[in-house]
């Protein structure tokens, strides 16, 4: 279960290697699904990389993946290993130029752009 004060790690090249996260722009009291756009804070930073992300700063994300498991539209049940998150400049554009990693296939109806980076969606 996501929730304010979760730790997430960020799979695309921004810079950032784990953020928390402090709300969700879909609804207050809700859990946070897949999805849904997150206010997060970086916690720790990748040192190899020089980009624009310091620790402390707050961005905009979209949650790839989560441990807990959920139920799709044809009755079959998913679950990850990792709680995993990419990071926005704005509302619609990436932070980072590439996504490791996996996505589900049902970030295609919400966010077309974004499926096309993620090498493999389930």
């Amino acid at each position: 279960m996501i929730q304010a004060r979760s730790k997430l790690e960020v799979f695309d090249n921004s810079g950032a290697k784990k953020v928390r996260c402090i709300r969700s722009y879909r609804n207050k009291k809700q859990k946070i699904h897949i999805g849904d756009i997150i206010l997060t804070s970086v916690i720790r930073i990748r040192t190899k990389l020089k980009k624009p992300v310091k620790k402390g700063e707050m961005y905009k994300g979209i949650l790839l993946t989560k441990k807990q498991p959920f139920l799709r539209n044809d009755g079959s049940i998913l679950k990850f290993n990792k709680n995993i998150t990419v990071l926005l400049k704005n509302k619609d554009k990436l932070l980072g130029t590439r996504i490791f990693g996996i996505a589900p296939k049902e970030l295609r109806i919400y966010y077309p752009k974004f499926v096309n980076l993620v090498k493999f969606a389930v």
